[in-house]
């Protein structure tokens, strides 16, 4: 079965960054949650790197035409402690940005919400945006994303160019807009549907595989079944770009 497992490697710890914290506003002491807001505006020089990693909350981005990236976050925890142990750490480089927000190994019980709204420059590098708890949505970037999940959906619209999202629990729906030669889209969830929408008359090399569910696609491809999983493969042109969906427990479906 070890070839229809996602890719776990995103579960290893990333390395420690010296990072600038961010300040707070609106911090609230009512009963019975905290509350904070952190509204920003980072320049970023078109084809920048960003980097989001969050623990708890759901992160969305869209992209817009200023060379910036407008950043909303709302953080909720239990009590003001709970919230300053889990501050929203921001790291600013001229073509890079990386933003944080986890708790310390040491309190891992900690529940602190981190909801994050971004505008971002179109043709960003999404270099990793992970959220373990939480929903990830993308809508009309270009370039690059890598997406990380534990548990929750990934939904991503109007993208183009080379997208590598997982998810061990929750569905993963993508729509493209341009699917160029050389472009590369890989898709894995453990529990949960992925649904690819493609360009029409887009040309591609296809490599499908789930291991409880289905095949659905109308791109002509033999689906191969043996002993439980599903396979399909199409191979076009050395130079077409390329598809690959795995799921285990979830179906797969493909349109153009």
């Amino acid at each position: 079965m070890t070839a229809f497992a996602p890719r776990w490697s995103f579960l290893v710890v990333l390395g420690a960054l010296p990072l600038l914290a961010a300040g707070r506003t609106g911090a609230s002491t009512s009963s019975p949650e905290s509350r904070a807001t952190i509204a920003k505006q980072i320049p970023l020089t078109p084809g920048g790197r960003l980097t989001l990693d969050n623990g708890l909350g759901d992160v969305t981005i869209e992209a817009w035409t200023r060379d910036l990236v407008d950043l909303r976050a709302e953080e909720t925890a239990d009590s003001d402690s709970d919230l300053a142990l889990v501050p929203v750490d921001i790291k600013v480089a001229p073509d890079a940005l990386a933003i944080s927000s986890r708790a310390p190994a040491y309190s891992l019980d900690t529940r602190v919400r981190v909801d994050y709204r971004l505008r971002v420059p179109g043709g960003v590098d999404l270099k990793l945006v992970k959220t373990d708890r939480g929903r990830v949505s993308i809508a009309d970037v270009s370039g690059r994303a890598v997406v990380r999940v534990i548990t929750g959906t990934i939904r991503i619209r109007g993208f183009a160019g080379y997208l590598d999202g997982s998810t061990i629990n929750g569905e993963i729906d993508v729509n493209l807009t341009r699917f160029d030669r050389g472009d590369f889209v890989a898709l894995d969830t453990y529990n949960g549907d992925i649904v690819l929408r493609l360009p029409s008359g887009t040309n591609a090399n296809y490599s499908l595989r789930t291991l409880n569910g289905v095949i659905d696609s109308n791109v002509p491809m033999p689906v191969l079944k043996s002993y439980g999983p599903h396979v399909a493969h199409v191979a076009g042109d050395v130079n077409d770009p390329l598809v690959r969906l795995t799921s285990v427990n979830g179906s797969i479906h493909v349109t153009r």
